[in-house]
């Protein structure tokens, strides 16, 4: 499965490269949880939920903080050429 990004360039894009673990170590605190296990039933379930594709994470830096969304490819593409 190839990674694509909709705005590669974008400064808020190459923060989440550089520190992907940081930022889910804070959802899992924010979740109140340590661990999670991820299986295949749970990316068929998420695959299921978005059936033109996998889904894909909406990074929006606002003045409150950074918000993140899962959306659809579709929805992420039609923001991405905003």
């Amino acid at each position: 499965m190839a990674i694509e990004e909709i705005n590669p360039e974008h400064r808020v894009t190459s923060t989440l490269h550089d520190h992907w673990h940081k930022l889910l170590a804070v959802v899992l605190f924010k979740l109140k949880v340590n661990e999670i296990t991820i299986t295949a039933a749970d990316i068929g379930a998420m695959e299921a939920q978005f059936p033109g594709g996998m889904p894909c994470i909406l990074a929006h830096e606002k003045k409150d903080g950074l918000h993140l969304s899962v959306i659809s490819e579709e929805e992420a593409r039609r923001k991405g050429a905003q």
